[in-house]
């Protein structure tokens, strides 16, 4: 997952894959979703709070809870 800016976008180009681009500052992620999971860093400007690292098998994934109240654009 790309941890990317603007409205949730998502594709799966294969059986077994999800391709998506999340941004927890989005009007989307602040009013739908509390947790994420991914293996990716966020931008430093980022509307989540890391909670815990886990390893699953060889990958280091990362369990945020997105910041409420935090939006774009808001002071």
């Amino acid at each position: 997952m790309d941890l990317g800016l603007g409205e949730p976008d998502f594709a799966d180009p294969q059986r077994d894959q999800i391709l998506g681009n999340f941004d927890a500052c989005s009007a989307f992620a602040q009013k739908y979703v509390d947790y994420v999971v991914s293996d990716e860093a966020p931008p430093a400007r980022s509307c989540l709070k890391v909670l815990d690292d886990v390893d699953q098998g060889a990958t280091e994934m990362q369990i945020y809870r997105v910041v409420p109240g935090v939006r774009k654009g808001a002071p």
